[in-house]
């Protein structure tokens, strides 16, 4: 089974973002995790941490690739946290990944149940999806080299989704 432990916890990163700005904040939050030695981490962030629009954002997941300790990126329902409609991303952190030179993409978007109303996070089923290494709709394994030349975007859905060829003279 998966080892579901860890040495940091990052729990307020979305509520934190109203005193500093997204990149800022989110920057500093995986900088720190990322020059402390031999740990294991987790943080829930804005989708925003998936795109290259702010250059320290970009160094940080350069510098997360670049020591190869980025080990798995989870893409959220969308409106799970009460009063926003944020996409949250879980970003697993770990030193000692299984997969040296690749990240594991998970897209658990469907993982919701609606109650009153309300979308809610399905559990179990994240917790399914998690286990299941033979799902390749909803995980996919991309090499650090594949993720820069992708200008470091951490969606998992563009890494999950399959991709269709178009021949030749149908364009």
């Amino acid at each position: 089974g998966q080892d579901f432990s860890y040495d940091y916890i990052v729990t307020n990163a979305l509520n934190d973002l109203r005193k500093e700005t997204p990149q800022t904040k989110n920057s500093k939050l995986l900088n720190q995790i990322a020059h402390d030695s031999n740990l294991k981490a987790i943080g829930i962030f804005p989708n925003s941490i998936c795109f290259s629009f702010y250059n320290s954002r970009t160094k940080t997941i350069d510098k997360l690739l670049e020591l190869d300790i980025l080990e798995t990126v989870i893409r959220l329902p969308p409106g799970i946290i009460q009063h926003t409609n944020i996409t949250p991303i879980i970003i697993v952190i770990n030193k000692m990944k299984e997969r040296p030179g690749f990240v594991h993409f998970i897209d658990a978007i469907d993982c919701h149940d609606i109650h009153k109303n309300r979308k809610r996070l399905n559990i179990d089923q994240l917790f399914r999806l998690l286990k299941d290494d033979e799902d390749k709709v909803h995980q996919a394994y991309a090499s650090n080299i594949s993720i820069i030349e992708n200008n470091y975007n951490l969606t998992p859905n563009i890494y999950t989704q399959e991709l269709i060829s178009i021949p030749e003279g149908f364009h």
